[in-house]
């Protein structure tokens, strides 16, 4: 966002400029070059960039074309670099459901959510009162059909705005070019063009609040008038409010505790909102509260997997080794890629007198990451306890034959070696 509006702000600089125009342009292209490398959503400036070259200049269409055109060839070079990185132009592969279901969902579907999503934004520019820092899976519900009260509103508020843009577009130029400026600034991050990583995050408001900015600014010089008065000091306590809002939510930052629990009660529809709570509280020692919110976390998302593995550690902090088991048995199976419930889940076994199992969970985890250190410790562990201490020192030589394994793993690895040996 901050590289793009540079290289806006370079390149306005080089249309009147009397002097030094080719030094602008080449500090807006070199802006840009960084934006893009910063993040994707930067290639939105070239739009960005045409929007600008029309209002300034008030250019015919083959002079902002000619105004484009290296930009257009920046992008082009960063689209092929890309490519040649990652192997793809946008994602590699789509995001877990839980950041963004709009990839996981029909075109319809996908669109109809982010012209409601795009509505949310609105009314945080508009009216910053609930501001949150997570609004994954289900806060956002998807939409499903056509007469959805969400995707009516947004809609009607979209066209009545349109159409009152359209009529003031002579007596109030700047406010048209405010829209297009949002709508440019927002299309990579919307949704609506190709799924991103998320549904929905207030940071991509970045660029496009930009416009609100110009808008309202406008807005209040042309309300206010020259003279100062009653309107002046409106907009002062306006703008007193809007500081005092800031000063309240830089404080839910303070850290993770306070973060996390006044993200799940702005967001009260997120799973991953009730995860991050229940771990602060769990951390804080509060297992109810911790298992109260892991457990929401489920009834959103049944399939979340670190929610399973929270109620399990949970579990076990309360000594309910039963339940830790079973917790960790379904982590393992919804989220067979999280290594932690094998491991957890075969040592729980063991405690319990289980090595055949516990073997069993361990090569499960194996057949997904064959040299894991842990995993190789755990089967061995099982084969020792089994008698087998052939088969349990093969699986502690792989184990040890890892690059330098951390200090604790290494340590685990000398005790079972002499355990193994025996006196």
């Amino acid at each position: 966002g901050l590289f793009s509006l540079l290289a806006l702000a370079c390149f306005a600089r080089a249309t009147d400029a009397a002097a030094g125009k080719r030094l602008w342009s080449v500090a807006s292209l070199a802006a840009f070059a960084a934006g893009l490398l910063s993040k994707e959503s930067a290639f939105a400036t070239i739009a960005l960039v045409a929007l600008v070259s029309m209002w300034i200049e008030r250019a015919h269409l083959l002079t902002v074309v000619r105004r484009v055109l290296p930009y257009v060839a920046l992008g082009v070079a960063f689209v092929a670099l890309r490519w040649f990185a990652v192997g793809a132009i946008t994602l590699a592969e789509p995001p877990p459901f839980i950041d963004n279901p709009l990839a996981h969902v029909g075109l319809l579907a996908r669109l109809a959510t982010a012209l409601v999503v795009l509505g949310d934004y609105g009314s945080v520019l508009a009216v910053p009162l609930r501001l949150s820092a997570d609004d994954s899976f289900d806060q956002v519900p998807v939409v499903h059909s056509l007469a959805d009260p969400r995707l009516v509103g947004t809609t009607a508020v979209i066209l009545a705005l349109a159409l009152a843009l359209g009529a003031a577009r002579r007596r109030m130029p700047v406010l048209p070019f405010a829209a297009l400026f949002f709508v440019f600034a927002i299309a990579l991050t919307s949704n609506v063009c190709f799924p991103i990583g998320t549904i929905k995050a207030e940071r991509m408001l970045y660029l496009p609040s930009f416009s609100w900015c110009l808008a309202c600014g406008w807005l209040l010089r042309r309300w206010t008038g020259r003279v100062l008065g009653t309107r002046a000091l409106v907009v002062a306590l306006l703008l007193l409010g809007l500081a005092a809002r800031t000063w309240v939510r830089n404080a839910d930052w303070r850290d993770n505790y306070t973060l996390f629990t006044k993200t799940v009660a702005t967001s009260p529809g997120s799973a991953r909102a009730h995860a991050n709570a229940a771990a602060v509280h769990g951390a804080a020692g509060d297992l109810d509260f911790a298992s109260d919110h892991f457990r929401a976390a489920l009834e959103i998302y049944p399939e979340f997997g670190p929610a399973l593995v929270g109620l399990a550690q949970v579990s076990e902090l309360r000594g309910a080794r039963q339940d830790a088991i079973h917790w960790y048995s379904e982590a393992s199976r919804l989220d067979p890629a999280n290594l932690e419930p094998y491991v957890r889940l075969g040592e729980l076994l063991l405690q319990a007198g289980d090595a055949r199992r516990a073997e069993e969970v361990y090569h499960a985890g194996l057949a997904r990451v064959p040299n894991h250190p842990l995993l190789l410790l755990g089967v061995a562990s099982s084969r020792a306890l089994q008698g087998d201490r052939s088969g349990a020192n093969d699986f502690l030589a792989r184990a040890e034959a890892n690059p330098p394994l951390p200090p604790d793993i290494a340590r685990r690895a000398r005790l079972l070696r002499r355990e193994i040996q025996g006196p």
